[in-house]
């Protein structure tokens, strides 16, 4: 089993790094219907719930949280997991709404995408959108991931239609540092 340790990854957009305790009434407390509809987050979460996951996601062999943080105040701003399935990173998100419109979500998906390729933690990525969520849809293909199709849904979204979109990033043949990190590259195949 992998174990990463949880880095600051950012650039003038975003900064990921790892969730601290004292964030977990942020955590509780940003989560608003959005979240609950499009996500799989726990509507009644407390605070001391999220302050104990904060805790165990430095042991995590299966995944890696980061929050995501303004790179100028380091205020967070929302959070980006990423569950590890054999190779491939399975990506999450939700931004607070004070935080929506900035393109942070879009920008924090290239960053972390690019970083876990460059690191050789994943050869691919993905992310499973509810069908009905178009804003997500959107940020997906900002961020360069290719829609490639449905699956059965293992999430329990408040809206349960049963399936979900499958955006994916594979890594695109030859060396891996074609670019410069961070810089997106060109269109990518499903």
């Amino acid at each position: 089993m992998l174990f990463v340790v949880v880095p600051t990854v950012e650039n003038e957009i975003i900064r990921l790094r790892p969730w601290r305790e004292r964030e977990a009434r942020f955590y509780v407390e940003a989560r608003d219907d959005a979240v609950f509809r499009w996500t799989s987050e726990r509507r009644h979460l407390t605070i001391a719930e999220a302050a104990e996951s904060i805790r165990s996601a430095e042991t995590r062999q299966d995944a890696i949280c980061f929050a995501m943080a303004d790179p100028s105040t380091d205020e967070p701003l929302g959070n980006l997991p990423v569950a590890l399935r054999k190779g491939t990173a399975v990506l999450a998100y939700w931004v607070a709404p004070a935080a929506r419109g900035r393109d942070i979500a879009s920008e924090a998906l290239r960053l972390v995408t690019e970083w876990l390729f460059d690191v050789g933690i994943s050869t691919s990525a993905e992310l499973e959108i509810h069908p009905g969520n178009a804003a997500s849809r959107r940020v997906a293909e900002k961020a360069g991931f290719c829609e490639c199709g449905f699956r059965k849904s293992k999430q329990p979204f408040a809206e349960d239609v049963g399936h979900v979109i499958v955006y994916r990033w594979p890594r695109p043949p030859g060396p891996a540092k074609t670019e410069a990190f961070g810089q997106r590259r060109a269109a990518r195949p499903c």
